[in-house]
């Protein structure tokens, strides 16, 4: 049976009559710990997706990425407890997410285009630098992560996989990667991997692997 827990953490929602809030974010223990991708070094895998709006649910972790969030503008020392910002990059209908409206307020129409955040915005908080354990966030962290969000656009995906986001039953020998500039074409042994530059092999694993099809 997988062992789940929840943690604390603050949902920013796209819509703007929607007003951000704490919520229950579940996680799941992995197997091992060998991946060293952040939101993984605490030994749990976080499900985000359960509050995305509009995301492929059945690509689970597949359908969302991460940004860290370590320090703001002319900060010198990272936060002794930083926070990771999640969100979607997959939608069911392969449509893109709807503006983020509260961050586009939040940052007074500064970013446009690619560099507005999208969908439902998850933020989780953790105890220390190397993000070993997670810790509860609450409502009085939300003033640091608007003033980090002020001057943050939207990161570009570090993968996105272009045939997940068309059909739930992908051939994964047959799946391709936009890596940033091009689609890369997998090479498929036992496994199969993204470009090397964009995720660990560890974390590819644990996203691809059966963990989250054991709660789905």
């Amino acid at each position: 049976m997988v062992s789940t827990k929840d943690f604390d953490a603050i949902l920013i929602p796209f819509v703007a009559t929607c007003n951000p809030c704490v919520v229950a974010l579940l996680t799941t223990a992995l197997m091992d710990t060998v991946s060293v991708d952040p939101p993984f070094q605490c030994g749990h895998v976080l499900h985000p997706e359960v509050y995305m709006e509009y995301i492929s649910g059945p690509h689970g972790t597949m359908a969302w990425d991460f940004h860290c969030m370590e320090r703001i503008n002319r900060m010198y020392k990272p936060f002794p407890m930083p926070y990771i910002i999640f969100y979607p990059v997959v939608s069911r209908d392969d449509m893109p997410f709807p503006v983020n409206e509260h961050i586009k307020t939040i940052q007074n129409d500064c970013f446009d285009g690619p560099q507005l955040w999208k969908g439902d915005i998850i933020v989780a908080k953790y105890k220390d630098t190397t993000y070993s354990q997670m810790t509860m966030a609450s409502m009085a962290d939300y003033p640091l992560i608007k003033i980090f969000l002020s001057s943050c656009g939207a990161p570009s995906p570090k993968f996105v996989p272009i045939s997940l986001a068309q059909s739930s039953h992908t051939n994964p020998s047959s799946v391709t990667w936009d890596a940033g500039c091009e689609a890369v074409p997998v090479h498929a042994g036992n496994s199969f991997l993204p470009p090397a530059h964009a995720f660990t092999q560890s974390m590819y694993l644990h996203r691809l692997g059966g963990i989250v099809d054991n709660i789905l």
